[in-house]
């Protein structure tokens, strides 16, 4: 079966834009690349593997770095690749953080579409989880349970107006992920904008990239009413194809979650494929 074989897209993608935190200008351009190479950034000349032991930090973003190079929330990028089935890229960047376009990963989950995937000649490895991994705590949480497909759950609960409990549930298949996660945009609260912009952060957010969550009105019109959970599920997405060049096979569970967490559980699910003596991983 294909689906058990590697796969990488069949030409490159090319986009521009301002980098949401950073601010920047950033030409992007994502490469075909080899089996076995995963997803791997190229920045200056340094190539940064999007692998958990890359993570620098988890501060609103999630930020890889080789030596002193440092680049900056590339989990929708990676979100994009992952959810569309992608198993293996080149990222290249003229600047620290890939372009926000809109603040979801639709074009780039579209151009994937677009193009189609190439199958490699390597089989495609599986992370099984045999037991629960959990990670978090007084209810902030993310955990891995068994299952024989990926998929996820995102509980999230914001004691706000324009929030409040929202739940959305991801079948893990790139038809889903096109349209139902990639269209969720990032978002922030109003109150935090001036904060997030004097730590060096939301440089480049705007009402084109984000929707701004005021008192008792919403910078924009939602795509879909639980919207937010939907963004937090691509961002989970994201943080999750940290394992490595690796599919999850396992129910991934996250109530109010965020980068810290996310980036947390999937180093122990790296961490417990390795150790698996059973031969479960493959």
């Amino acid at each position: 079966m294909e689906n058990e074989y590697q796969r990488t897209i069949a030409g490159p993608i090319e986009c521009a834009g301002v980098g949401l935190h950073k601010g920047g200008e950033c030409r992007l351009r994502i490469e075909p690349a080899p089996a076995d190479t995963g997803f791997v950034f190229r920045y200056k000349n340094k190539k940064i593997r999007a692998v958990t032991a890359s993570v620098k930090s988890t501060t609103r973003n999630t930020e890889l770095a080789s030596g002193k190079v440092s680049i900056y929330t590339v989990e929708h990028t990676l979100s994009a690749l992952y959810g569309m089935g992608i198993d293996n890229a080149t990222i290249v960047m003229d600047s620290q953080e890939p372009p926000s376009l809109d603040g979801s990963g639709a074009q780039i989950a579209r151009s994937v579409l677009a193009l189609g995937h190439e199958i490699l000649d390597k089989p495609r490895r599986f992370i099984e989880p045999t037991s629960e991994i959990l990670v978090g705590i007084n209810g902030v949480y993310v955990t891995c349970l068994p299952a024989d497909s990926f998929k996820a759950t995102y509980i999230l609960d914001y004691d706000h107006p324009m929030v409040g409990r929202q739940i959305f549930h991801f079948d893990g298949t790139p038809e889903a992920y096109l349209s139902q996660v990639a269209p969720a945009r990032t978002f922030g609260f109003i109150e935090e904008v001036e904060a997030l912009r004097k730590a060096g952060l939301a440089a480049g957010g705007s009402i084109e990239n984000a929707v701004v969550i005021y008192e008792d009105k919403l910078s924009s019109q939602l795509r879909f009413p639980d919207e937010f959970a939907r963004h937090k599920m691509l961002d989970l997405i994201g943080d999750m194809s940290l394992i490595g060049c690796a599919r999850i096979r396992g129910h991934i569970v996250a109530v109010r979650s965020g980068h810290s967490l996310n980036v947390e559980l999937a180093g122990k699910i790296a961490d417990a494929a390795v150790r698996d003596s059973r031969g479960r991983t493959r």
